[in-house]
């Protein structure tokens, strides 16, 4: 059932009839966007509140074992010196050094040591910047849509589409997904890039020992942990931020289903095509780009994840909502990596059905209040 809980409607109303000059919708449409991003501040705070709780108890615990001191030492204060007094670059051969300061800390052989330090000096003109971690995300997202938009263009794959009968996408179906994305894009991810860049700040790495740096921070490869996350940190953030991620989304995305205005002008964009197509991953509302984009940089924040955690993690939640929205269902695919995963059918069946599989990555909320698909009264109506 649907209802407006908010009073978004009543409020608009009022607005209207007291102000005039634009119409009931328009302000309907203001109350609904300050809503939604009001739900996605608080969202982002109890998100924070859950991540630093599940790092500080994993830590406490016996089944991650701490971080050693010496873990936490950055290539601003090595000793000897890797960086220059300025902290604008590498001494020579800092490959060497590097090693050498894992090996007195005995962190060289953990698997991961390699990939940092690739990373972390091979590619450190990029890493550095502070503009890296949202140009990653948002490279990662266009390259892992394009072989799906590649199979659309081919009849033998149409086999494996989940909605056989909505295939394959109507005319001017991706000028319209793929406009209003890079619209969005230019509109609010590439300019905070470009201020990131400019101020040389936030710090986007909470990691401890590293702190947070708001404006005009040191070099940022300065701030880079020395040693490579172990792989069981590095396996424990990735899920703990995953978990993290899809309750706080699940909440948001429940409640604007729920309340009819808010879906009618914040989310029904999304749902303007019932079955998925590759480019209908971000085809959103401001709001709901603002909620995904936030969540997704504060959660490893608190989490106190490496940053090259950090990186893949930002990787992982991107390929993940890709294969949601594909619609198709291949023999392997990811949830074929990841059990723990709903997969693409899950998804799809949401757009299909709106009112049922609202959770984004697992099933189990779905199930505990009977709105997956499978228990829900169109399955049964359907049989």
């Amino acid at each position: 059932m649907s209802w407006d809980p908010f009073k978004i409607t009543p409020i608009a109303k009022y607005l209207h009839k007291t102000l005039g000059c634009y119409t009931k919708s328009f302000y309907e449409h203001i109350v609904a966007s300050l809503v939604s991003l009001t739900l996605t501040g608080l969202l982002n705070t109890i998100c924070v509140l859950a991540a630093l709780l599940l790092s500080f108890s994993v830590k406490q615990s016996d089944f991650l074992l701490p971080l050693q001191t010496n873990d936490l030492i950055t290539y601003s204060n090595t000793m000897p010196p890797i960086l220059n007094v300025n902290n604008t670059g590498f001494l020579s051969d800092p490959q060497q050094q590097q090693l050498s300061a894992v090996t007195i800390m005995s962190r060289q052989n953990r698997l991961l040591q390699p990939l940092w330090q690739w990373s972390s000096i091979d590619m450190s003109s990029y890493t550095s910047s502070f503009a890296f971690p949202g140009l990653f995300s948002l490279t990662s997202y266009f390259l892992g849509c394009l072989p799906f938009a590649f199979f659309d263009l081919i009849p033998y794959c149409r086999k494996y589409k989940i909605q056989q009968s909505k295939q394959p996408a109507k005319k001017g179906s991706w000028m319209n997904t793929l406009g209003c994305t890079l619209i969005l894009q230019l509109l609010f991810p590439v300019p905070a890039m470009i201020v990131q860049e400019i101020v040389k700040g936030p710090w986007t790495y909470g990691y401890p020992g590293v702190g947070l740096c708001m404006f005009q921070c040191d070099w940022g490869v300065a701030q880079f942990p020395v040693s490579a996350p172990t792989i069981m940190e590095f396996g424990i953030h990735l899920m703990m931020c995953l978990i993290v991620f899809d309750l706080g989304y699940y909440v948001w995305h429940t409640l604007h289903h729920i309340s009819r205005p808010l879906y009618r002008n914040i989310h029904c964009i999304h749902h303007e095509y019932y079955a998925p197509f590759v480019w209908v991953t971000q085809y959103t509302h401001f709001c709901e780009l603002t909620l995904v984009a936030s969540l997704s940089m504060t959660i490893p924040i608190a989490m106190g994840c490496h940053p090259l955690t950090h990186w893949v993690w930002l990787v992982l939640i991107v390929q993940i909502s890709i294969d949601s929205h594909t619609g198709y269902e291949f023999p392997i695919g990811l949830d074929t990596f990841f059990p723990c995963c709903a997969g693409t059918r899950h998804h799809d069946t949401h757009h299909a059905w709106p009112k049922t599989n609202f959770q984004p990555f697992f099933t189990y909320m779905d199930w505990y209040r009977g709105t997956h698909y499978e228990v829900s009264s169109f399955n049964k109506k359907k049989k």
